[in-house]
């Protein structure tokens, strides 16, 4: 009986211990509110985003310029 009694708390004490741990580890992962209110102020509207760059030239040249690179070749 006073084996099991022993195995019981230290069972107890073991689960205790944990649960200290997570709660320091959480206590880390939680941002401080003034930390947060400023890093995650958002730049500009999410509704809106900046578009993103779009070329619109070819990417080989012109027929006319093709046929000056091949003139200016020969």
């Amino acid at each position: 009986m006073n084996s099991s009694t022993s195995r019981n708390n230290e069972r107890v004490q073991t689960q205790e211990e944990i649960k200290r741990q997570i709660a320091l580890l959480q206590a880390r992962l939680e941002p401080e509110p003034e930390r947060e209110i400023s890093t995650t102020r958002p730049k500009s509207s999410p509704k809106r985003k900046a578009p993103t760059p779009v070329t619109l030239a070819p990417a080989t040249p012109s027929p006319s310029e093709q046929s000056l690179q091949i003139i200016s070749l020969c």
